[in-house]
């Protein structure tokens, strides 16, 4: 009796690790998938940029489908080519800022769909545009190991200028992060920034994650002798992405000696489902 649950033991515990074992090589193979036709949209972007035709009708299949916002529609590679000519003829100069797949629909090792977003200045006859292109793709990897694009529609406008509204909500985070950094409240600062935030130290140049920081920071918080002070210098908004940029002045207490630390920032923030995150940061010390 004690063999037979003993081997039953080992058989459930054996199971359990193959699942374990097919869940983490799924989502690997998932990380690679994303990242593989994230480089697609973003050459695709590149090209769009330097009016690279050849390599922007390299994204589609042969027989691919592209639909424009006002829908006119564009089958197979001669009216695609044709399209894209004239695309890029209208334009004197565009320029992506962010790229951003949003949501990804795996299908199978070959087939695959993304709902993304890409926020662009463009300038025709003269005069600058910001847009927002919300735009989904059905992808096929062919035999050579390459994705291309089988059907896209998009749904491109000019985007609201939101800049005062996200200013504020920028604002009152950095204020928050501010405060939580001085009390060493590890919780909100987890929920200011994103779990793939990464920091640049302001004296070595060393890159660290939000966790690191946020282990460092507790301790240091012991220390603090002063609530710390920022100001914003400026606040740059495109779309779903703002570049803060502004200087910081603290005050620390270490063996007895007070330390003065005055720096300038630049903070990165991404709207991520309707949430505003911080996603990278810069720091140089001001002497």
């Amino acid at each position: 009796m004690i063999k037979k649950l003993l081997l039953l033991s080992i058989s459930c515990i054996a199971f359990i690790v193959t699942l374990s074992y097919a869940a983490t090589n799924e989502k690997q193979e998932v990380a690679v998938i994303k990242a593989a036709l994230q480089e697609r949209i973003n050459t695709c972007n590149v090209a769009l940029e330097n009016k690279d035709l050849k390599t922007l009708s390299s994204i589609f299949l042969d027989n691919a489908t592209w639909i424009q916002s006002d829908a006119s529609t564009f089958n197979g590679t001669a009216e695609i080519e044709a399209f894209t000519k004239t695309y890029c003829d209208s334009y004197e100069k565009y320029t992506p800022h962010a790229i951003i797949i949003d949501k990804l629909i795996v299908i199978s090792d070959t087939e695959a769909q993304t709902y993304s977003h890409v926020v662009y200045d463009i300038v025709i006859k003269g005069k600058k545009e910001t847009r927002n292109n919300p735009f989904a793709d059905y992808w096929i990897k062919g035999s050579d190991g390459v994705w291309r694009v089988a059907y896209e529609i998009n749904a491109d406008g000019v985007t609201k200028d939101n800049t005062p509204e996200v200013t504020k909500i920028v604002t009152q985070l950095e204020n928050d992060w501010t405060v939580a950094s001085d009390k060493g409240d590890a919780k909100r600062m987890a929920e200011i920034l994103a779990p793939d935030w990464i920091n640049i130290r302001a004296m070595t140049g060393a890159i660290e994650s939000r966790d690191e920081y946020i282990k460092r920071n507790v301790e240091q918080s012991k220390s603090i002798t002063e609530p710390s002070i920022f100001e914003i210098n400026n606040v740059r908004v495109m779309g779903d992405v703002a570049v803060v940029t502004g200087q910081f002045t603290g005050e620390t207490s270490l063996n007895g000696k007070l330390i003065h630390d005055k720096q300038r920032f630049q903070d990165v923030f991404n709207k991520r489902n309707g949430v505003w995150v911080i996603v990278n940061s810069d720091n140089t010390s001001i002497k």
